[in-house]
């Protein structure tokens, strides 16, 4: 019986290094081992842009990405999402650490993704052609005979079902530029599109007759922006809100907003603690 149970603690012994190697890292300690956190991001500008020639990124997104970096004294390594709403999948392989710009934009990501406290948020509208006269109440905007048009895997997809069920849905690749949606409307090939306003105005600087909200005072949805993890990484989340309350505390966030974005019906700033009534 002695010599049994000698070679049973034996074989577990021997075991034990096996299983602390078949442990996966975490993505904290990848961010800490390496001093480098991967950021997945999706073009989207003004909020991420990338120069086709040299492969920069700037934007609203690189310049809250570099403050944050430089808070942690971490270095950035960009990694390129294959499409919007392929977060779940990169995050869980590992190809990158958190998203960028990141919110509930599908609504069963919250299932897998934890989203960090907000940088800011964002209000989305129903917009159509600014020549466009047809619409004079949102109610109009759930019929067959309107036509959307939105991305796979974003919000502006997930939001038509929701809210418009008996429009037609004209859905575009999760790899389109969105500046295709917004196309789509200024051709006549769509109707409607859910869209932020900092995108719309960045399309309308150099596309006629460009689009418009409809009903301005009254968004369809308003989404928190910050950062996006794995549900099994409370350690990198945990951290990610520590540096994102130093952003707002410093004043760091605002300002990139208002330098990329300078209409200011397309964010609202958070809140401070301090600021907010009791």
């Amino acid at each position: 019986m002695r010599k049994f149970l000698s070679i049973c603690l034996l074989v577990l012994i021997a075991a034990l290094p096996a299983a602390a190697q078949d442990k996966k890292e975490s993505a904290y300690e990848r961010v800490m081992r390496t001093g480098t956190i991967k950021a997945g991001y999706s073009v989207w500008p003004p909020y991420q842009i990338k120069d086709p020639n040299t492969g920069e990124i700037s934007g609203v997104a690189a310049d809250h990405m570099k403050i944050f970096a430089n808070l942690l004294g971490l270095k950035v390594e960009w990694v390129e999402l294959p499409g919007v709403g392929t977060e779940v999948e990169e995050l869980k392989s590992g190809r990158c650490d958190v998203a960028v710009n990141d919110g509930p934009y599908v609504f069963s990501m919250i299932k897998f993704i934890d989203f960090a406290d907000p940088l800011f948020y964002v209000p989305v509208h129903a917009y159509v052609r600014q020549d466009n006269k047809r619409f004079h109440k949102l109610e109009e905007l759930n019929s067959p005979d309107v036509t959307f048009v939105g991305l796979d895997g974003d919000l502006s997809v997930s939001l038509v079902g929701l809210f418009y069920p008996k429009a037609k849905l004209r859905t575009l690749p999760a790899t389109s530029d969105p500046s295709m949606m917004m196309t789509d409307i200024n051709t006549g090939k769509a109707d409607v599109a859910i869209i932020d306003p900092g995108t719309v105005h960045n399309f309308n600087k150099n596309n006629k007759p460009g689009l418009s909200a409809f009903a301005p005072d009254a968004p369809v949805a308003v989404y928190p922006i910050g950062y996006g993890a794995m549900k099994d990484d409370g350690k990198l989340l945990a951290m990610i809100n520590s540096a994102t309350a130093m952003m707002h505390n410093t004043n760091a966030v605002n300002p990139v907003l208002e330098k990329w974005i300078p209409e200011k019906d397309s964010y609202y700033f958070v809140a401070k603690p301090y600021e907010v009534p009791q």
